[in-house]
């Protein structure tokens, strides 16, 4: 039996059966908007965030989606009981509501002409609709897909992008008071699908809304956000501007000697690490081609600065839109160009995210570090560990990346040039503009390393962190032994076969979810 076959007989096994999951309350006249996220391994957690927000609040269940009713996920929604459907955007709507047709078309030519007058950064710092900031979410949309961060311009898919976009807020932000929406869920907070302005709206008109973040397959454990303003312009998990953030980050009652041997056994591989995971495993790995490299390097006797660099495809903005470029490929080439200009006595390392494989960036590096390519920068192999890097570095240059916490705890000078979990906490040197980033730039090598203080600073940040002390409304599936079936559920949802994950949920289901330990706290924390 293939792969497929397998999945169609547990979906058709899943849908033959009776769950007691959502059922319709008549009393209720506010309502709870479930945004769907298009992806059937997101539906089943997503749902269940939804029913226990649902149970707590008495309210209904309003499903945003723009799938059609044959379709797999729409299918499995409507057995759980999701049956009050309504569309983000689609050709029978633009008809229906020609009023707002005539409206977003003005909206989208406008927003046109701005950005011809004044570039992209006017799209994503100023593109209201209806006073809610979306230009963002469709710049991020813009360059996720196609190698389309290289060269940024108005063409048609971006013209469609707008108008889609546009259209879809205008939509949506009628059913929030047609439906009197109190309550909403919702599978992503990037891009502008229908998850992304449905939170952007629920957000500005100060509506309460749930989403989830996590590393479901590795620990089972996963936080439940409430979005606020504040995020849009410096991320969800600024520590210094989050006022619940920092209160909680300031009040860290925790000695001194325990955050400096928490940080030796980190370096060590010796922590179960919440906020990099295994990504500060991977950031470690060495090669004989790494080793190679670092004996290279080390042997040409002078100053090292370090370019880390973020995955181009990746959402630019998630972090806040208070960032001094357009996006992570632009301050990367511009540094490079700038580099290869002016600055001939230091050795420049260019290091490429991990995830860039993931999104076929690789060539794309390649492609602009031979363009540039000088005797005194160097294009960073894979496999090379990140701790090795800050010990023959002099300093570190990011957009926002985890990777300044490291070299921060290592007295290491670090710049940044965007909104990043650190902001504000002085370990870092921030660039306001890409002018006094370059300026930066310039002087880098007369940067001092950073004192006694700051190296606490960052280590005690890292403590913070790693430690999930910064979690706000955290669910952790390990300490619920026995609650083994939603604690396996929550471990195999993501990125887990849909064969598996069907067996998975029904086994939940069956097993009478109200019950279910886990099931319980997420009511509490919701």
């Amino acid at each position: 039996m293939t792969e497929r076959d397998k999945t169609i007989y547990q979906l058709n096994k899943f849908l033959s059966k009776n769950y007691k999951f959502y059922k319709e309350k008549k009393i209720s006249n506010k309502n709870i908007l479930l945004v769907d996220r298009e992806r059937v391994d997101a539906l089943f957690p997503n749902a269940i965030i939804n029913l226990a927000v649902a149970k707590k609040s008495k309210m209904n269940v309003i499903l945003l989606t723009d799938l059609e009713s044959n379709t797999t996920s729409l299918k499995i929604y409507k057995h759980l009981g999701f049956n009050k459907v309504v569309k983000g955007f689609s050709k029978f709507l633009i008809f229906k509501k020609l009023n707002l047709f005539i409206f977003f078309i003005i909206l989208s030519f406008f927003a046109i002409l701005k950005i011809y007058q004044n570039g992209f950064k006017w799209l994503i710092n100023k593109y209201h609709v209806k006073n809610i900031l979306i230009g963002d979410l469709i710049y991020d949309h813009n360059i996720r897909f196609h190698h389309r961060y290289i060269n940024t311009k108005i063409d048609f898919y971006f013209i469609k992008l707008l108008i889609k976009a546009t259209f879809r807020l205008l939509v949506i932000e009628k059913y929030f008071k047609k439906y009197n929406i109190k309550k909403i869920v919702v599978g992503t907070e990037s891009y502008s699908f229908n998850s992304g302005i449905a939170l952007r709206i629920a957000v500005f008109k100060n509506i309460k809304s749930y989403s989830l973040a996590g590393s479901f397959s590795n620990t089972g454990e996963f936080e439940i956000i409430n979005f606020k303003k504040s995020f849009i312009k410096y991320g969800p998990e600024s520590i210094c501007y989050d006022k619940e953030m920092y209160k909680k980050f300031k009040n860290m009652k925790v000695k001194k000697n325990e955050i400096e041997n928490f940080y030796k056994k980190r370096k060590n591989f010796k922590t179960i690490n919440f906020l990099t995971r295994s990504s500060f495993a991977r950031a470690n790995k060495i090669s004989r081609q790494g080793e190679k490299f670092l004996k290279k390097i080390q042997d040409e006797k002078k100053n090292v600065i370090l370019f880390a660099s973020h995955a181009f495809s990746d959402a630019a903005h998630k972090m806040g839109i208070n960032y001094a470029f357009e996006n992570y490929y632009e301050q990367f080439q511009e540094t490079l160009k700038f580099i290869s200009k002016y600055d001939k006595k230091n050795i420049w390392i260019f290091r490429g995210h991990p995830s860039s494989l993931l999104y076929e960036e690789s060539q794309k590096i390649k492609n602009l570090f031979n363009k540039y390519k000088r005797k005194n920068i160097f294009l960073c192999p894979r496999d090379v560990p990140i701790a090795s890097l800050y010990k023959v570095c002099h300093s570190l240059v990011t957009g926002r990346g985890t990777a300044g916490l490291e070299f921060a705890s290592e007295g290491k000078p670090i710049v940044i040039c965007g909104a990043a979990i650190y902001s504000g906490s002085k370990i870092a040197v921030e660039a306001k503009s890409k002018k006094h980033y370059f300026k930066i730039l310039k002087n880098i090598s007369f940067l001092k390393k950073s004192n006694k203080k700051k190296v606490f600073d960052a280590k005690r940040i890292i403590y913070f962190l790693e430690n999930g002390l910064y979690l706000r409304n955290h669910i952790d599936g390990v300490p619920f032994k026995k609650d083994r079936l939603g604690s396996n559920f929550f471990k195999n949802c993501y990125g887990t076969k849909l064969s598996i994950l069907f067996k998975n949920v029904d086994k939940y289901l069956m097993a009478d979810i109200n019950k279910s330990p886990i099931f319980k706290k997420i009511i509490s924390v919701v």
